[in-house]
């Protein structure tokens, strides 16, 4: 019965946060954005078309968008009081020292108008949906600390923890492959906080390893 009313609401799911003995009741955006925090129900009957469902859900939910650096200044600026007194040539200038990635795209050289009637340059970049925007957002405000406090953890009881990084078979010019490659790592030392990291430049994700 439960299930049935449920189902009148499009946006919920019914999902557990490990404990499958105690559901809980989450928008279908949070769930999906926080695949840590909440685990999903599958019944036999339907799990296949719920598992080729989500498959499309979340490798195509991107869209080619037109964004200008006042655009992300603005997007940036409802999620963090670092640039509260600074200015949108203050964080472009934060974003070059800090590489990050849209800096690399260059901007069109066609100049366009903003909403205000501002003559700006825009880049054309792969954004998130704005469905999926402020889930995955505090997924990585929110579950990021907890994730590096889970490792920082397991260090002080003398666990190491390993991180491994690969590439898929292909066409990419070696050096491409190696930089990109080395970029997995960067994260994972940095960010996952890895000890020790293991690389495969060229093989498939069901490779033996």
């Amino acid at each position: 019965m439960i299930p049935e009313k449920v189902a009148l609401y499009e946006d919920l799911e019914i999902c557990h946060a490990g404990d499958s003995l105690q559901p809980l009741l989450f928008p279908h955006v949070r769930i999906n954005s926080n695949p840590f925090d909440f685990c999903k129900y599958s019944s036999e009957a339907d799990i296949v078309s719920q598992e080729i469902q989500e498959k499309i859900n979340v490798n195509f939910i991107s869209e080619s968008s037109k964004v200008s650096s006042k655009d992300i200044f603005s997007l940036v600026m409802l999620y963090t009081t670092r640039f509260d007194e600074k200015s949108l040539l203050s964080f472009i200038k934060w974003c070059n020292i800090k590489k990050v990635l849209y800096m690399n795209q260059e901007q069109e050289r066609k100049v366009l108008k903003d909403q205000n009637g501002s003559k700006v340059r825009f880049q054309v970049l792969w954004t998130l949906k704005n469905d999926y925007l402020n889930g995955t957002t505090l997924s990585i405000t929110e579950h990021l600390p907890k994730y590096q406090a889970y490792v920082k953890n397991l260090k002080k009881n003398n666990f190491t923890v390993i991180g491994y990084a690969r590439k898929s078979p292909g066409q990419v010019h070696q050096e491409v492959r190696v930089g990109l490659i080395q970029k997995m790592v960067n994260k994972l030392y940095d960010t996952l906080l890895v000890d020790k990291v293991f690389v495969s430049t060229s093989s498939r994700a069901n490779d033996t390893i």
